[in-house]
């Protein structure tokens, strides 16, 4: 017996398609619409702008002229937006170019004005809008979390060392350095004779690193440099490069496969930097120590180098050099910034808090005056740009970088306009 198919739920199933069709089309529509109005009203409004800043040069000339302009059209700007830009062309014609936004944007306007008009009293200006990009403009610049491997001695003589609670304080600044919260992918090295364990370099490792390191101890056994540095190395190529920071606790006595030099300078070579910390040793396993600190650029660098005398240090130090990777991010090498890391345009760095996403605003200065004058600017929330192992990075200074390291807080990163190229 054939049983004919009910056509209410076929006829039900056709109507919900199609209604589910119409609903996208419709969406689509509206918001593909939206972005084309508003594209529109920012093409028009940006031809207005470059239009009254010919009129102001045509009135005042070429001398003195981009702050006479300034002053003409900032009723018709935004906060925050920039003047248009007065930039002396050669070719095809001799004279200047008036754009507006002068970073580029979704949309920009350009004016080309010949010398020849200040010569007569009618010149034909015509100002053409051009879209230098997608309907939508990218804001947040992608997160790109440093990776750090904490290689640590678990030898016996850490057993020994700081009245024989290295070992014990060793764990115990671990947990607090995983309980931070840091938007930092971890990996570990633990070493003695050998490597004894290993967890790859991933997200939210925290909680597996703490665990590992408060249940192994400190077993007796030599101390190896070499096999602890080299597998950091295999940890770091097995990952994305987004900055390589190697952390490496031991009490400086090694005794087996030689100083870790070769090792050093094969992480140098990878583009990660060596952050050294001394718990209690002296002399040449000091010195060894102290060559064995920095990146490619800062080879055997003592500001890489840190020391711990007893429990309390070694636990304050391991935030000391979390700090120096935490309060700096990389800028993802296709930004473009525009005009330079000492005068950047169009971007900037914010701090974002984790309660409510509140964002503060950081003030840039240039890294030779936090140099110069660091008194300065102590008590300003602000941030430098320079170049380290290939990277341009943002670093912030102490007072921004408080909220990140207490975790309340996160680095963001934002171009006001994507990366622009002129047609």
């Amino acid at each position: 017996m054939i049983r004919a198919r009910p056509r209410g739920a076929a006829a039900t199933m056709i109507i919900f398609g199609s209604t589910i069709v119409l609903l996208m089309c419709t969406i689509f529509a509206y918001v593909y619409g939206q972005a084309y109005a508003e594209k529109d009203a920012m093409r028009q409004r940006a031809d207005a702008v470059v239009l009254a800043a010919a009129e102001a040069f045509r009135k005042y000339g070429p001398a003195e002229a981009n702050g006479d302009i300034c002053d003409a059209v900032r009723p018709m700007l935004l906060p925050g937006e920039g003047c248009p830009e007065l930039v002396h062309v050669d070719a095809p014609t001799e004279g200047y170019r008036i754009v507006w936004p002068p970073g580029g944007g979704v949309v920009r306007s350009t004016i080309d004005v010949p010398l020849g008009m200040f010569d007569t009293r009618q010149v034909e200006i015509t100002a053409s809008a051009e879209s230098f990009a997608a309907e939508s403009v990218i804001e947040e610049v992608e997160e790109r979390r440093a990776k750090l491997v904490l290689v640590l001695d678990v030898s016996g003589s850490m057993n020994s060392t700081l009245g024989g609670q290295a070992c014990n304080a060793q764990k115990a600044a671990v947990r607090g350095l995983m309980d931070r919260a840091y938007r930092v992918d971890y990996g570990l090295v633990l070493f003695a004779d050998g490597v004894r364990s290993v967890i790859p370099v991933a997200p939210g490792n925290e909680a597996a690193i703490r665990r590992r390191v408060n249940d192994f101890g400190c077993p007796g056994s030599a101390t190896n440099y070499a096999a602890g540095l080299g597998r950091a190395l295999d940890l770091f190529r097995a990952v994305p490069d987004t900055g390589r920071f190697t952390l490496f606790a031991t009490d400086g006595q090694y005794n087996q496969g030689g100083d870790g030099m070769p090792q050093a300078r094969a992480l140098w070579n990878n583009e990660a930097t060596i952050f050294t910390l001394n718990i209690g040793a002296s002399g040449a396993y000091r010195q060894n120590l102290w060559n064995m600190s920095g990146n490619r650029d800062h080879q055997g660098d003592r500001n890489f180098a840190y020391e711990a005398g007893n429990t309390a240090e070694l636990l304050t130090q391991f935030d000391e050099i979390i700090a120096a990777i935490v309060c700096r991010a990389e800028v993802p090498p296709d930004l473009v910034i525009r005009g330079g890391l000492e005068n950047p345009r169009g971007f900037y760095v914010s701090r974002r808090d984790r309660r409510n996403q509140a964002e503060t605003r950081l003030t840039f200065v240039p890294r030779n005056l936090l140099e110069q004058r660091p008194r300065d600017y102590r008590d300003v929330n602000a941030f430098t740009l320079f170049v380290e192992n290939g990277r341009r990075l943002a670093k912030l200074n102490q007072k921004a970088c408080l909220p990140i390291l207490d975790g309340t807080a996160d680095i963001v990163m934002r171009a006001t306009r994507p990366a622009l190229v002129s047609r």
